[in-house]
């Protein structure tokens, strides 16, 4: 093929794209084989703007319908050739997820709506160094372990638990339940697991039996650190695990929604300033916001979008990992910032943004992180519609409450359970829902601050749970919490390439309020 007959093709492609419409290759060679086909192109854009429904393929029956004499050229190439569960308008809509009632619901313009935004919880500031960093610590964990205990003692099945110092064996079998953080957890030889337990009161050895496959499972899944319940059974000091208890979500959640059906978009890890910042598929996402591509279905959708979420890593940062530098478009961390400020102010004013910290940002890498500071991102500051807080962060967004966390921990988390993965961030998401903690693990990848009150305890149930970091798309429902990772908009890097990690840039979530549905579109 010829160059010029490949630039031939690629503006009528580019046609069809802007509107929101895929088209397969039968097509593209009816319309490159006439004189003057933009006339054409134009009819069928038209057209397929004008249908109730319009389609997502433009299929040969949709081509014969405007012009008969096409019939009997070509064969189909429906939606059929894409996976069924993915609903594609390339290079908009890749695919309406899950989680949802399927009714159709007309969307509100979001102009027409003023924002309803409360902030319940988030850290605001960086304390100086603790004289006694120990005694802090100390103070940290037992914060951790009084505010677990008590979600735990919500259950119904941990009401007999007794502290390990009260804990004692006779020459009968007795069940018991102590409340305790796990501090170790070592493999048998005999195949099952040894626990060592720690509570205020004492330290306990428990053993998991390697005949309970199920238990077996739960223990592996476990994260050091973890504030857990141990159902077991006793005697003459053998203390025997019947069942691990955790903190978990309710099965009784559940959340009303946003009561008119408006949208948030959720977006993480831009990296600006890194040469693999993608800022064509940025912009296109801009563009998106404003209406200005895509077809009907997707420029309705884009104009509901009333707040969007930004979960940290705004900028590539400096020094952050080895060689950095030389993947660095801009290597001022102040001109990062600059830089996000000159996008940001793209997005139409009506939408109202949220951003925390990632451990790219310029702000204490230790968790809880405070906000940007100010000196660094003045301009963010001062957009009307931008509000900088700290990681994590409780908000309320039209009745719906959403957790924001960058998801640092998630590394460790990967690292600890085998059959979580990288690829799978939400699933990774769901540990940290079912310990009630976004980083239990101490001494991993994460830095925790030696806080006196531990404020990553998930005592809130929310009913959404944004986080990225991993640079991976993932979305899932838990207990009626709609878990989203949002991926990012940076290519691969050299590094990440070095640790195999294999980034889903370009793809945003926009969650409906009002019914829970997620719609992940493709600016890449």
């Amino acid at each position: 093929m010829t160059n010029h007959i490949k630039s031939k093709a690629t503006e009528f492609l580019k046609e069809f794209v802007l509107s929101g419409y895929q088209i397969g290759s039968d097509v593209l060679e009816l319309l490159m084989s006439k004189e003057n086909p933009e006339n054409l192109i134009k009819t069928i854009i038209e057209k397929a703007n004008e249908l109730p429904k319009s389609p997502l393929v433009i299929t040969k029956e949709f081509l014969t319908s405007i012009e008969p004499s096409t019939k009997g050229k070509m064969r189909s190439i429906g939606t059929e050739m894409f996976k069924k569960d993915f609903e594609i308008a390339a290079p908009v809509i890749k695919r309406d997820t899950i989680l949802a009632n399927d009714q159709e619901i007309t969307l509100i313009d979001a102009k027409e709506v003023e924002a309803e935004i409360v902030i319940i919880k988030t850290p605001n500031i960086i304390k100086t160094a603790v004289k006694n960093p120990i005694e802090h610590l100390a103070n940290l964990f037992h914060s951790r372990y009084v505010k677990l205990k008590k979600l735990l003692l919500k259950r119904s099945d941990t009401q007999n638990y007794v502290p390990i110092a009260e804990l004692h064996s006779s020459d009968e079998w007795e069940d018991f339940h102590i409340i305790g953080m796990l501090v170790s957890r070592r493999e048998t030889k005999k195949g099952g697991y040894s626990l060592e337990i720690d509570d205020p009161t004492g330290t306990l050895q428990v053993i998991v039996p390697r005949n309970e496959e199920n238990l077996v499972h739960k223990t592996e899944r476990l994260l050091d650190d973890q504030v857990i319940c141990i159902h077991g059974t006793t005697r003459n000091k053998m203390f025997l695990v019947k069942d691990i208890l955790l903190p978990e979500i309710p099965t009784t959640h559940s959340w009303k929604g946003a009561p008119i059906p408006i949208c948030a978009a959720l977006i993480s890890d831009l990296h600006i300033g890194s040469m693999k910042f993608l800022d064509r598929a940025f912009e296109q996402f801009f563009s998106w916001l404003k209406g200005e591509v895509g077809g009907r279905k997707e420029k309705t959708l884009g104009r509901s979008v009333k707040y969007l979420l930004i979960a940290g890593d705004l900028v590539e940062g400096i020094g952050i990992f080895p060689n950095q530098e030389k993947e660095l478009l801009i290597k001022d961390i102040y001109q990062q910032y600059k830089e996000v400020s000159k996008f940001l102010e793209q997005i139409p004013q009506h939408i109202e943004i949220i951003i925390i910290p990632g451990n790219h940002d310029a702000t204490r890498q230790a968790l809880p992180q405070p906000p940007i500071p100010k000196e660094f991102a003045e301009e963010l500051y001062e957009m009307p519609n931008v509000q900088v807080l700290g990681s994590p962060t409780y908000v309320s967004i039209h009745n719906v409450k959403v957790l924001l966390d960058h998801g640092r921990s998630l590394d460790d988390v990967v690292e600890s359970i085998p059959t979580v993965a990288t690829e799978s961030p939400d699933k990774a998401m769901v540990e940290l829902l079912k310990a009630r903690h976004l980083a239990p693990r101490w001494g991993g990848k994460t830095t925790l601050a030696h806080e006196s009150n531990d404020f990553l305890v998930i005592e809130d149930v929310p009913d959404i749970f944004h986080a990225g970091h991993t640079h991976t798309n993932g979305v899932t429902m838990y207990r009626g919490v709609t878990v989203v990772n949002s991926g990012a908009f940076q290519a691969q890097t050299n590094y990440q390439k070095k640790l195999n990690i294999n980034p889903t840039p370009g793809i945003v979530p926009i969650i409906n309020l009002h019914t829970k549905k997620v719609t992940e579109i493709n600016f890449n």
